[in-house]
């Protein structure tokens, strides 16, 4: 009879911690949810308050996940997904090459492309009007030496070059 009654008690016990276990992890989530943001680093200091997540340190960086893509308009081998999600591919293959990539809607986009702007290097398979160095908008194109401006492009057409204006073609000797 004493040992059904201390087995009964032993039970009662375990329920109680398992209860108390189960009710202190339910207030840490809540915790967790108040605090907004998740802070990585080895300061201590929390997230910043526009951050969903805070990465910081001064030795080590963020290694974003490696995929070797197929396409730039397959998702494959990333299954569904989301806008804005980044990866490196690692491949060359079809229209990509190694670099980083973001998805939009239906297609991987490139960032930080070589494709994207002018070399310093030089430029290949370029064609006149099409690729251009210059503006799509009313606003003059300077070049400057030194941040001195040596040449202005005005949008009436007229070239000043160095305070000289030129407002008709002129052949600069």
């Amino acid at each position: 009879m004493k040992t059904k009654k201390i087995l009964k008690v032993n039970n009662l016990v375990k329920g109680i911690i398992y209860v108390l276990i189960a009710f202190n992890f339910s207030l840490s989530t809540f915790n967790c949810f108040a605090q907004g943001g998740v802070a990585i680093n080895t300061t201590g200091d929390p997230a910043n308050s526009s951050a969903m997540l805070d990465i910081s340190g001064s030795t080590q960086g963020v290694l974003i996940p490696s995929v070797a893509l197929t396409s730039t308009t397959t998702a494959s081998p990333v299954t569904s997904p989301a806008n804005s999600l980044l990866i490196y591919n690692t491949a060359t293959q079809n229209d990509v090459t190694p670099g980083f990539y973001y998805w939009v809607t239906d297609k991987w986009v490139s960032m930080l492309s070589s494709s994207t702007g002018w070399l310093l290097t030089g430029n290949t398979a370029t064609t006149a009007g099409t690729n251009f160095i210059g503006s799509t908008d009313s606003r003059d194109v300077v070049f400057k030496s030194k941040n001195n401006e040596i040449l202005r492009v005005k949008t009436d057409s007229n070239v000043v070059i160095t305070g000289q204006i030129y407002t008709t073609k002129h052949v600069i000797p």
